[in-house]
Order: C-alpha cells, then sequence, then structure tokens
C-alpha cells in the first residue's frame, strides 16, 4: 500500500493514488504527486538531523572553528563555507533559525522528499556563504542563508502554481519572511548578503522545480 501514496498537488496531504478530490483541502485535482521512495511515510529525518547537528555545535564548538573567517577561506579552508551554516554566535540567533527551519522545513521535506531537501537546503547554504564571503567580508555563520533558500523556493512556487506546500501558502510565507526581514535590520550584525545569496539560489530552484512539474511550461492551473 505504501507505493500507492501520493501527495495533493494543492496542499501537500497524504492519500491513496486512486482519490479525486483531498480530503484535506477539499480541492479536485486531476493528478496526485508520488511521494519519493526515500521519504514514502512523510518522514523528516533530514530536518530533525540538521536540528541536531546545529544545536550540538552551538553547544559544543566555537565559531571560529566553524564560520566564514575571510583570511582563512582564502588561505585554502573552503570547508568553512559548508560549516558556517551549523554556525551561531548566541542563542536568539540560533533559536530564530531552529524555529524557522522546524516550521517550513518539516513541511517542505514532505513535499519534495528527504533526498532532494537536503540538496535544496545545502546549495542554499553554499549560495549564502558564497555571497557572504564575496560581499561581507566579514565573520560570518549561521543557516540564515539556506533558510532564506526555503522562503525563496516556496514563495516562487505557490506563486506560479497557486498551491499550497503542505499548508504553507504564499501569503503566509510572504507574511513571515517580511517579519524576518524587517527583524533582521533591527538586530544588530546581520549578515544581508548571506540571506539575498540563499534565497536567490532557492528562488531559482522554484522555477527548476515548476518547469518539471509541468512537464516544462509555465501555464496556470485553475
Amino acid at each position: 500500500m505504501a507505493d500507492d501514496l501520493k501527495t495533493c498537488p494543492h496542499c501537500g496531504a497524504i492519500a491513496t493514488a486512486n482519490r479525486t478530490k483531498c480530503w484535506h483541502c477539499g480541492k479536485r485535482i486531476k493528478w496526485f504527486k508520488k511521494i519519493s521512495s526515500l521519504n514514502k511515510a512523510g518522514t523528516v529525518v533530514v530536518t530533525s538531523t540538521l536540528l541536531v547537528i546545529n544545536l550540538l555545535c552551538f553547544f559544543l564548538l566555537p565559531p571560529e572553528k566553524t564560520g566564514i573567517l575571510p583570511n582563512l577561506v582564502w588561505n585554502g579552508e573552503f570547508w568553512r563555507l559548508f560549516t558556517c551554516m551549523f554556525t551561531h554566535f548566541d542563542i536568539g540567533h540560533i533559536a530564530c533559525n531552529m524555529f524557522s527551519l522546524l516550521i517550513i522545513g518539516t513541511r517542505l521535506e514532505r513535499h519534495l522528499g528527504s533526498l532532494k531537501y537536503l540538496l535544496i537546503y545545502v546549495l542554499c547554504g553554499l549560495g549564502g556563504a558564497i555571497a557572504s564571503l564575496l560581499l561581507t567580508r566579514g565573520f560570518s555563520g549561521g543557516a540564515s542563508g539556506a533558510i532564506m533558500g526555503l522562503f525563496g523556493l516556496i514563495i516562487v512556487y505557490t506563486w506560479i502554481t497557486r498551491t499550497d506546500i503542505d499548508g504553507l501558502s504564499q501569503t503566509w510565507t510572504m507574511q513571515v519572511l517580511i517579519l524576518n526581514i524587517l527583524f533582521a535590520f533591527v538586530y544588530p550584525n546581520i549578515d544581508h548578503w548571506g540571506h539575498a545569496g540563499g534565497f536567490i539560489v532557492g528562488a531559482l530552484y522554484g522555477l527548476i522545480l515548476v518547469r518539471k512539474v509541468r512537464g516544462r511550461r509555465f501555464i496556470r492551473w485553475n
């Protein structure tokens, strides 16, 4: 039976493939999105693992060991572009990022599948790290670049397809994103370029995802 489970393209609810109307959102659908074989049960193993790694790094490793220090990166420590995704500087910093990851990461992982979700997260994080290295040129780190990339993906995808991702609508996502941006300008020492880099990568991947879902045709669903 697990092989017959699919997700509604409107809200992401899991249902059997023979349904013509979603039990969760009530919308009639022509097809269901097949659940990835790595995520048939709607697991959130990647998001859970990311949360644990971030917390362990925060409590066990000093930021100087994992964050972006431009001089060290240009001298060959390019692995910092990856480890900086798990670097946080205070309790408020990590609390805000982990709360956002918990809310949108779990839903996006269930919708896309664990493997694809992990790939997107890492690419967005690297995009933010590279933008930070090139444009900020200061000591930086955090999961914000990757998380902003997830926001970018969701906004582009929901805007073009007019569908939700497991309950994450375009309106809700935009409201939360605006709150995050306002907070970033109030809270000191925020790496805005890192946020922008991650967001752009996520938005671009959102366009790729839409093209794949629609058979490479940008046509609005009714």
